[in-house]
């Protein structure tokens, strides 16, 4: 059962921006590479975006969480952004009083998370 289909993680830890790497989800997927290439982070992202926390029990802390690499550049919009696919199977079904949210998003729809240097509290897209 697919629910994902893509990520794009931008400013996250090691990932400056994912780009099209994690554009073609499947109902299975692993992730394979070096070490300290980002697999875990990718893992860590999708936590923040569901739960605000990169690891159990440890908030997503902006100052620890953005991108070293883009700390010292010019970008005025310093921000981690984190962005959902959802691709809904058929028979998903949105619980009763849902209706208005069904008709909104639809099968497929895009969540993007951003977390900014000066909120603690992210902004939804």
């Amino acid at each position: 059962m697919k629910l994902i289909s893509s990520l794009k993680i931008e400013g996250f830890r090691s990932i400056y921006d994912s780009g099209s790497a994690l554009n073609t989800l499947d109902n299975f997927c692993s992730f394979a590479g070096l070490n300290n290439s980002g697999k875990s982070n990718v893992l860590r992202a999708l936590n923040a975006f569901f739960t605000d926390f990169t690891d159990p029990g440890i908030e997503i802390n902006f100052t620890n969480d953005y991108n070293r690499h883009l700390l010292h550049s010019k970008k005025k919009n310093k921000c981690i952004s984190i962005s959902v696919h959802f691709s809904l199977p058929d028979f998903f079904r949105f619980r009763k009083g849902l209706e208005a949210v069904r008709r909104l998003l639809g099968r497929e729809f895009i969540i993007t998370k951003r977390w900014v240097r000066a909120s603690r509290i992210p902004i939804y897209y």
